[in-house]
């Protein structure tokens, strides 16, 4: 019994836990505002979720043929760091990059079912953009502007 107890706990307690991180990351990190590009408009929206390319402000050229972890440095400049050296660097988000594409795990924004149709015909020739809360490392996704306006209002 004690067995089945723990095997139950023990997955429950690892998502309560990271609920919790991404919760505190959310209310307790700073929030950076990026334009997002790459979304198709004959389909924005793949099942119930939104697929795009954070557009970053900077050179994101690495080698050609090889995986590489990067860090996108966001605050207090901005710059792609591929040497590890995080010197004055306050906020960045951990990924990889391969043949000039960053690939840093904010590529999804789940959205509704019944609002899909809604967003896809607001998307189409608007300039979107996507907050983020960062941290040293990690970064959550926290809403998608269109226009300047949440998704919400629409």
């Amino acid at each position: 019994m004690k067995k089945l107890i723990a095997a139950i706990a023990i997955p429950c307690l690892t998502l309560l836990a990271m609920a919790l991180y991404h919760q505190s990351l959310l209310s307790t990190s700073p929030e950076y505002e990026f334009e997002i590009t790459g979304y198709d408009p004959r389909d924005l929206l793949a099942g119930r979720y939104l697929r795009f390319t954070i557009k970053y402000d900077m050179d994101t050229t690495c080698e050609q043929d090889k995986y590489i972890d990067v860090k996108m440095c966001v605050s207090p400049f901005k710059r792609m760091i591929t040497d590890g050296n995080l010197d004055g660097c306050k906020q960045w988000i951990n990924g990889t990059c391969y043949k000039s594409r960053v690939n840093d795990q904010l590529n999804r924004f789940y959205v509704p079912e019944d609002k899909a149709p809604v967003l896809e015909s607001a998307m189409v020739g608007k300039r979107a953009t996507i907050k983020v809360s960062v941290g040293q490392g990690n970064a959550v996704i926290k809403d998608l502007l269109i226009e300047g306006k949440s998704w919400k209002d629409y």
